[in-house]
């Protein structure tokens, strides 16, 4: 499973280069922006970037750990998400005054 955390503001980029590496990834990342402040118009445009959520840095312990623990649990479902496989098909049966569908057979 992979999930960044990323500040906003970086030395030699932001946090929409990270968003684009993480989209070029095989795997599925999920990539939380960390911002010095609770911006609506900065959460409004990360989140519409695809990142898997947005947090200011005076995050407590326990909002961090739910952060992480759902994107974990995110990436997760992901990658063992089930495939359907079609089942054998049955003789459909009609229903009739001898044999109404509701009753069993």
């Amino acid at each position: 499973m992979h999930l960044v955390l990323t500040d906003a503001v970086l030395a030699d980029g932001n946090w929409l280069d990270v968003l684009d590496l993480a989209a070029k990834a095989k795997e599925k990342i999920n990539v939380v922006v960390v911002s010095p402040r609770a911006d609506i118009g900065l959460y409004v445009e990360v989140m519409n970037h695809g990142a898997f959520d947005f947090i200011t840095e005076y995050f407590t312990v326990s909002e961090v750990v739910y952060v992480i623990r759902n994107a974990m649990d995110n990436a997760l479902q992901a990658r063992t998400k089930p495939t359907l496989v079609p089942s054998p098909l049955r003789p459909l049966r009609s229903a009739t005054p001898e044999s109404p569908l509701d009753e069993s057979p």
